[in-house]
């Protein structure tokens, strides 16, 4: 966006000027951005040295400072393209003025076109071209397009003059006219408005649509979707020969932006039940979850970005000037939008939702927009009786506003009602999962952080405190309980003497309680949220504090980061984001993100990855094995929670589930202790979560397409598995149907007893653990009759 603005400004000063025809001097512009943008994935590597060097001056402990590091990085990199990008309107608004004082009309249907274009790229991008090509195929394949239109334009344009001539009513001399600079601040005030909005939205709109690339590609359609047709509808009004003063109209158009960004502020609270009966009533496939996703988007966003695509085309109007000085207009008042768009954009994420939360900031950007309204209508020198009831109305109404601001239901925003909607019969509809919200149900801490909202409640009735993260659920200190801890215990016990341990993701800070009760040296946690901080405290029953242990450090970062720049090495990796289908977690389930890990391991160092089995399709989860075990030579696949999560240990060296050294890694009081929280009184526990492991891993990934950086697969698949039942499917791929479930177990257990002894007290415990059809697979290979006739007393019993 700053080099949107710096071209624009540029061109504006410059392209009046020029002698070449607007259409070629454009068609150069598209082909230095097409060559620029060939080169960007090159010139991406050389930023790897900058951001390094930001972390060892500091930027390991400062995420914000960091964070601007990285813009800046991105902003030298990109900044010639977008430059270029910027100037391409200025340069065409030349050829749009197509009649006198119409200059708003000409160069406002440009833009809603160009607009309407960015519609069809978000659409094309995020569900055909990503998908099916990747990230670096898409790029060239867009670059060839962007070729052709340079190329076209440049063709055209050999005809066209240079010096356009001027229209009747233009004056052909003297100076350009100066755009009023209160309609300049006021565009870029409205810019900044319009993208405190859009980030706004998006944080509320992750509530209920979950944050996956399809949910976030359906915002971004909805927002310039409303932009664009704005843009058209004011490009029409414009051409009416009677009409109300341009700058009156601009401040018409800021009131009703404001009012209707006030009426979504309230929408937003209706669409957890919106999205609800969208589920119970309709059951929409993959593909119409897209256009449902789009339509509540449009429900809460086109209003207000309707009004606001009549600014733009209202403020070139009220500036006036003709075809000879129009380059100069749209330059310098589009540059002004624009930089308002990026404050906006920073103090929306990084000051506005963290301080007054999402709601506050709703009410007070269209507060904020009545009052803009206002200052544009009331300086006006030939204001009437009218006008000035208007300004002094808009003053009245910002006021009236923060009055009747909404009273955010935080409970029912944070219900996660794109995940928790299955849990409830359709039949009972919402009134069923409305009462699961609101009875024994009662808040503990909630933030809007910088990347998430972060949200801890308890359940009485259950005595259950649980987390949700954008209103999924990640943690909890019953149902969850029992993957959080061998999360942060099983890692450990299969490395002989581990001492020094990262973990990625703090959540609820019960795995890292867990591991911290080995004798650890050192435990460095990687939480990319920091209002997670306040949650995990939370949690300090059920986490033994862990916060407060002294071996522990937290680093808030982006995991990928502390990988890559962070030169230390560790004996255990243990990584637990949510779930792949969140882009905000997508990227710590790719090969490339195993590459790294691997390389902060010692020799003999393990790896261990939390996956799901639930709303993720078998295919999917044989492209997360596929990369991590092209990465690691030695895989074990252990399940949790009865099979809905999985952990995946990696190393360089054999693993094996060793009884024995297992026993005697588990003694330890606080350990046991720990372990028992999870049902774990034994290695056989631990030997009775095995799935996979050995060479059985490499049949079951076998022709798998690996989860790249470049082909997002899982990124892009996993969101269409979301209401999908797949566990048992998963779990049967894992453990091979049609074998021996002790195939794999003995082929990687070590143990003192007999195999009829093992297989028998494999049989009790997938009892145990509600693997009645996997135990009964393995009773029918007894040799002893006696352990068969055991293992039959344990099947029909139920044990």
């Amino acid at each position: 966006m700053g080099g949107l603005a710096l071209g624009s400004y540029w061109a504006g000063r410059h392209a009046d000027r020029w002698r070449t025809s607007p259409l070629r001097a454009y068609g150069a512009l598209e082909l230095g951005v097409t060559l620029y943008a060939a080169a960007i994935p090159w010139l991406l590597t050389l930023a790897t040295p900058l951001l390094h060097l930001a972390w060892k001056l500091g930027g390991d402990r400062h995420f914000v400072a960091l964070g601007l590091v990285k813009f800046v990085a991105i902003a030298i990199l990109i900044l010639p393209a977008t430059t270029l990008m910027g100037a391409t309107l200025p340069v065409l608004s030349r050829l749009a003025a197509d009649r006198p004082g119409r200059v708003g009309a000409g160069v406002g249907t440009l833009y809603a076109v160009n607009t309407l274009g960015a519609v069809v790229g978000t659409i094309t991008a995020a569900f055909i071209a990503l998908p099916a090509l990747g990230m670096r195929r898409t790029l060239f394949a867009n670059l060839a397009l962007n070729g052709l239109v340079a190329l076209i334009a440049w063709t055209a344009g050999k005809r066209s003059m240079g010096v356009l001539r001027p229209l009747p009513g233009d004056r052909p001399d003297g100076p350009t006219p100066a755009v009023p600079r209160t309609v300049i601040w006021a565009f870029a005030a409205s810019g900044f408005g319009a993208m405190v909005l859009e980030v706004a939205w998006t944080r509320g709109l992750a509530l209920v649509l979950g944050s996956s690339v399809y949910a976030y590609a359906s915002m971004l359609t909805a927002f310039l979707l409303g932009l664009a047709s704005g843009a058209g509808a004011a490009s029409h009004y414009l051409k009416r020969e009677r009409r109300v003063e341009p700058r009156v109209a601009f401040g018409i158009a800021l009131a009703a932006a404001g009012l209707l960004s006030f009426a979504a502020a309230y929408a937003i609270q209706a669409l957890p039940r919106v999205f609800a009966e969208v589920y119970l009533r309709l059951d929409p496939s993959p593909g119409g979850w897209w256009i449902a996703q789009v339509g509540i988007a449009l429900f809460v966003m086109f209003p207000t970005t309707f009004a606001l695509g009549w600014v733009f085309p209202l403020v070139l109007d009220a500036a006036g000037g003709g075809r000879r000085t129009i380059a100069a207009s749209v330059g310098r008042i589009y540059a002004a939008n624009t930089l308002g768009t990026i404050v906006g954009a920073a103090c929306g994420g990084f000051i506005l939702i963290p301080v007054l939360g999402v709601g506050g900031t709703l009410v007070g950007v269209a507060a904020g927009q009545l009052v803009l309204a206002g200052l544009v209508m009331a300086p006006w020198e030939a204001r009437t009786r009218w006008t000035r009831g208007l300004a002094v109305a808009c003053g009245a109404l910002s006021l009236v506003l923060v009055a009747l601001r909404p009273a955010w239901d935080v409970l029912m925003m944070n219900s996660g009602v794109y995940m928790n909607i299955q849990n409830v019969e359709r039949s009972d509809g919402w009134a069923a999962f409305r009462k699961q919200v609101v009875t024994n149900n009662d808040l503990v801490y909630a933030k809007d952080g910088l990347t998430a909202s972060v949200l801890v409640a308890r359940q009485p009735d259950s005595d259950n405190t649980y987390l949700a993260v954008n209103g999924k659920t990640d943690a909890s200190s019953r149902v969850d309980l029992e993957t959080q801890i061998v999360l942060g215990h099983f890692p450990l016990l299969f490395h002989p003497d581990p001492r020094d341990v990262l973990i990625i993701g703090l959540a609820s800070g019960i795995t890292i309680g867990s591991a911290a009760t080995h004798p650890l040296d050192h435990i460095r946690v990687v939480e990319v949220e920091a209002a997670m901080v306040g949650a995990a405290r939370a949690f300090a029953p059920f986490n033994h504090d862990v916060l407060n242990d002294p071996r522990v450090t937290l680093s808030i970062n982006d995991a990928r980061n502390e990988l890559q720049f962070n030169p230390a090495d560790y004996d255990v990796i243990i990584s637990e984001p949510s779930n792949p289908w969140m882009t905000v977690a997508s990227n710590l389930f790719t090969y490339e993100f195993f590459r790294i890990g691997r390389s902060r391991l010692r020799p003999g160092g393990v790896f261990g990855q939390w996956i799901q089995t639930y709303s993720l399709a078998p295919d999917d989860l044989k492209s997360i094995l596929a990369g991590f075990s092209s990465v690691f030579p030695y895989v074990l696949v252990l399940e949790a929670a009865n099979g809905v999560d999985l952990l995946a240990l990696g190393s360089d060296r054999p693993l094996s589930v060793d009884l024995p050294a297992l026993e005697l890694r588990s003694s330890g009081i606080w350990v046991r202790a720990d372990l028992a929280r999870a049902g774990v009184f034994s290695a056989l526990d631990i030997a009775a979560r095995l799935q996979t492991g050995g060479e059985a891993v490499s049949s079951i990934v076998q022709g798998a397409t690996v989860n790249t950086d470049d082909n997002g697969r899982v990124e892009f698949t996993a969101p269409k598995a979301l209401y999908l039942d797949t566990q048992d499917a998963n779990m049967a791929l894992l453990q091979g149907a049609d074998q021996d479930p002790m195939e794999v177990v003995s082929s990687v257990v070590k143990t003192n007893d007999p195999p009829d002894a093992l297989r028998l007290e494999m049989v009790r415990r997938w009892v145990l653990r509600d693997q009645r059809s996997r135990a009964s697979q393995a009773a029918g290979f007894f040799q002893d009759a006696g352990s068969k006739s055991q293992a039959e007393s344990y099947l029909h019993a139920g044990l």
